[in-house]
């Protein structure tokens, strides 16, 4: 099910965005409690896809669908603009340089709108090691409710390890997650632990 409903660009140098309730909620639960630069919901397009992408430091997420215009854009919207969002109904946004205006279920709000205020690419691995990675439990349950939340069928997040760099999660076949692991001393166990006695 395509989800970003519609996106266009006009020689006016505004668009609009139609989308799902449910991406935004997803995309407020990667936030969290951030603020300043990772308390933004990022909408890009290449011309060929359409992204939404947030983070809050840690962990990472992007959802993706086919772009239908073939235009590209690129803003980002406070992440506070979205926070009295209804889960049901899809959610309109009208972007200019400077302002979004967000609509749903007849209430309107209205918000500053700006260029992407970092490059966020960098952050995905171009190459997976496949190296056993120690990652926070607590951020991959972040994962979790993002598949509930985005309705996907036997979503659970796929978890793909990078050893000490960055690893990603997938859920169904249009979202990545990208989470940073921990470092610590314990490398873990490359063996039975003797404690546990024969295996047989």
């Amino acid at each position: 099910m395509t989800r970003i409903l519609k996106l266009w660009s006009e020689e006016n140098n505004m668009a609009r965005i139609i989308v799902d309730s449910s991406i935004i909620m997803a995309s407020l639960v990667i936030i969290g409690k951030s603020f300043g630069l990772h308390a933004n919901i990022i909408i890009e397009s290449d011309g060929k896809n359409d992204l939404f992408i947030t983070t809050d430091g840690a962990i990472m997420g992007i959802f993706k669908s086919p772009s239908q215009t073939g235009d590209a854009v690129k803003m980002a919207i406070p992440s506070p603009a979205f926070a009295r969002i209804d889960k049901k109904g899809p959610v309109v946004i009208d972007m200019t340089e400077k302002e979004a205006t967000i609509t749903q279920n007849g209430a309107t709000f209205t918000a500053p709108c700006y260029a992407v205020p970092f490059y966020w690419r960098r952050a995905i691995p171009e190459t997976y090691s496949g190296q056993h990675a120690k990652l926070d439990p607590t951020l991959i349950y972040q994962f979790v409710k993002v598949s509930k939340l985005l309705g996907i069928r036997n979503g659970r997040p796929v978890v793909i390890p990078n050893g000490e760099k960055a690893a990603s999660i997938k859920i169904g076949d249009n979202f990545l997650g990208i989470v940073m692991p921990y470092t610590s001393d314990d490398d873990g166990y490359k063996t039975v632990p003797e404690w546990l006695g024969p295996s047989h």
